[in-house]
């Protein structure tokens, strides 16, 4: 009975400290609001935390005293993975989609979908704690895909 009780213990101990490790590479680095500046004037995006697992981000835009959500953003850990989900674009249709990180570095987050027409790919690199630079990639090489700087106001 020890002998079950002190391995029960140690593989709790072991699987917490795995998800604490983690959880301390999530990016939280995104928590606030970024302005997003281009010809039309400015935009926005905003994550905040909903647990040590889940954030919850928008891109939106403000018009007097209207705001406009252009799109709502979930990143989650599940089953030990980093997913990024959104509304993406699948055989013509919208569809909800989930990211996989494939993270290229400490600065450089790559979420992947091979099912998706658009976005393929969401990419945000980490410029300074400021500044970051996102763009997406689309399965149609002669599709428009977008890139901005992101400024840090919050």
């Amino acid at each position: 009975m020890k002998k079950f009780l002190f391995i029960s213990i140690y593989i709790f101990l072991t699987a917490l400290n795995s998800l604490g490790q983690f959880v301390k590479e999530f990016p939280v680095w995104l928590v606030g609001t970024w302005q997003i500046e281009s010809e039309h004037g400015f935009s926005y995006e905003s994550w905040e935390i909903v647990s040590d697992n889940f954030l919850k981000g928008k891109t939106f835009r403000v018009f007097g005293t209207d705001t406009i959500v252009f799109d709502t953003m979930n990143l989650k850990i599940s089953e030990n993975k980093i997913i990024y989900e959104l509304t993406a674009t699948a055989n013509s249709k919208k569809v909800f989609a989930g990211y996989v990180l494939t993270r290229l570095t400490e600065d450089l987050w790559r979420f992947e979908n091979s099912i998706t027409d658009f976005p393929t790919a969401i990419i945000y690199q980490k410029l300074s704690p400021q500044k970051v630079y996102v763009w997406t990639e689309a399965r149609n090489k002669d599709a428009i895909c977008t890139d901005f700087t992101m400024t840090k106001i919050k």
